[in-house]
C-alpha cells in the first residue's frame, strides 16, 4: 500500500516519534511502502504547490496526520488531485486553548471526525472528546501509543533510602516549552533547598525556552543544582541512574516519556493534568500524583514519597509496540 505521513516539523517532535514507531514497524512487518512530508509552522502557498505536486505524483492509497491542521490539508490535497486516500487523523492532545479558539478547534475537530478515519490514544482523551466536544464515540479508534517492546512490558526497580542526609536525584524530560512547565519545577527545587533537602534536578530536551529557563535558574540560584542537558537519544539510561521523575506539564495526551519513566525510574511525582496521567500511573508503585500546580501539594506529595524503598514492581503492557502497530494496521485497512 502506497501512503503517506505528514509531519508537523517544528513543533510535533512526542507526536512524530510515536508516528515513526508505527511507520517503521509498518513498513517492515506488513509491506507499507511510505513517503513522509515534513511541514513547518509557516505553511506558505509555494510549499503547498511543492505537496499538491507530490501528492498527485505518489498517488497515496493512505494519508496518516497526527495534527488538525495537517489532516485539514490532507483533505484539501485530496479533493484537488481526486486521490481516494483514506486519511487516517490521530487526536493527541485534549483541546485546552483560549475560548476563541476552543470555539474555532471543536468546530474543526467535530469536521474532521465526521470526514477522516479518527483515532485518540487513550480513555481519558476519548472522553473528553465524547463529552467535551461532542464527537460520537463510534466515531473514534481507541489506540494506545506504541513505545514498549514485549520484551520491556514488564520491569522491577530497587528504590534507595532517601532523606536529608543524601543528594536526592531528579530528571525530567520534555521540550522546552510552556506545555511543559518547567519553571515550576525550578520554583520546587528552590523550596526543597530552603526546607533543608539537597537535590539536583537534570532537565533533557531542548525548546524556544531555554534561555528563559537559564535566567530562572540564576534568578534562583540554582546554577549547581539544575542542568538543562539538552536532547539526548540515551535517556532511559539517565532515568535509570534517577530517584524521582518528575513531570508539571500544563497537559499531555498520553505522555511517551512517562510511560519511559513508569519502565526506568523507582519514584515518578506528577502533576494530574489533562490527559492520561492517571491512565498511566494507575496500579504502579512508587507513585505520588499532585490534584493541584502548588508548590505546598508537591513539597507534601514529595516527602510522602521518602520513606518508600525496596523493589517497584512495574506493568507498561498496554503500550505494547506488536499489539498497537496491529491496532493501527487494522485501521488503516479499514474501508
Amino acid at each position: 500500500m502506497n501512503c503517506v505521513a505528514l509531519f508537523a516539523f517544528d513543533d510535533n517532535g512526542g507526536v512524530n516519534k510515536i508516528h515513526q514507531t508505527i511507520i517503521q514497524n509498518t513498513a517492515k512487518l506488513h509491506s507499507f511502502n511510505w513517503t513522509v512530508f515534513y511541514m513547518s509552522n509557516n505553511i506558505l502557498p509555494l510549499s503547498l504547490l511543492k505537496l499538491l505536486a507530490r501528492v498527485w505524483s505518489f498517488k497515496p492509497q493512505l494519508i496518516f496526520v497526527g495534527n488538525g491542521r495537517e489532516a485539514l490539508i490532507s483533505l484539501i490535497l485530496r479533493s484537488l488531485t481526486g486521490c481516494k486516500a483514506k486519511i487516517v487523523y490521530v487526536q493527541h492532545t485534549p483541546l485546552n486553548l483560549s475560548k476563541t479558539s476552543f470555539v474555532f478547534s471543536r468546530f474543526l475537530i467535530r469536521f474532521l471526525a465526521h470526514r477522516t478515519s479518527f483515532v485518540t490514544i487513550s480513555d481519558e482523551l476519548m472522553e473528553h472528546l465524547v463529552n467535551d466536544i461532542s464527537i460520537p464515540a463510534r466515531l473514534i479508534n481507541k489506540i494506545y501509543n506504541p513505545v514498549v517492546n514485549s520484551t520491556e512490558c514488564k520491569t522491577f526497580l530497587g528504590a534507595r533510602s532517601l532523606d536529608k542526609s543524601t543528594t536526592i536525584k531528579f530528571i525530567a524530560v520534555g521540550r522546552l516549552s510552556y506545555q511543559k512547565n518547567f519553571e515550576f519545577q525550578l520554583k520546587f527545587m528552590r523550596s526543597l533547598i530552603d526546607l533543608g533537602y539537597q537535590v539536583n534536578l537534570d532537565i533533557y530536551g531542548d525548546g524556544e525556552l531555554k534561555n528563559s529557563l537559564n535566567t530562572s535558574i540564576e534568578d534562583l540560584a540554582l546554577e549547581k543544582v539544575v542542568k538543562l542537558k539538552g536532547f539526548s537519544d540515551n535517556v532511559k539510561s539517565a532515568m535509570r541512574t534517577s530517584d524521582i521523575f518528575l513531570l508539571t506539564s500544563r497537559w499531555e495526551g498520553l505522555p511517551t516519556v512517562l510511560i519511559e519513566a513508569v519502565q526506568n525510574t523507582p519514584r515518578i511525582l506528577a502533576y494530574r493534568c489533562p490527559t492520561g496521567i492517571t491512565e498511566i500511573l494507575k496500579d504502579q508503585s512508587g507513585i505520588q500524583i499532585a490534584d493541584e500546580l502548588s508548590l505546598a501539594v508537591f513539597v507534601r506529595q514529595f516527602e510522602t514519597m521518602l520513606p518508600i524503598t525496596g523493589t517497584m514492581s512495574r506493568d507498561v503492557s498496554r503500550y505494547n509496540i506488536d499489539t498497537n502497530v496491529s491496532d493501527y494496521v487494522r485501521c488503516f485497512n479499514d474501508k
